[in-house]
């Protein structure tokens, strides 16, 4: 089991796994969204090449309309 930060809430996993699939499982690609891992913005096209690992700090940001 490994534990990762997502927006600021401590989950745990039960193995690695990439981000896409990651994403995939807890939310919609559908609202979109931006992704930084460890405070790097990570693009799409990295999603399925990038593991997640223990200690990983994640930060799921969609947008917002209005001021």
């Amino acid at each position: 089991m490994i534990k990762i930060d997502l927006n600021g809430e401590e989950i745990t996993l039960p193995k690695n796994i990439n981000l896409y699939d990651f994403l995939r499982e807890n939310f919609s690609f559908e609202m979109g969204f931006a992704v930084a891992l460890n405070g790097e913005f990570i693009s799409k096209s990295r999603y399925q090449e990038i593991l997640v690992d223990s200690g990983d700090n994640i930060e799921v940001v969609s947008p917002h309309p209005g001021g």
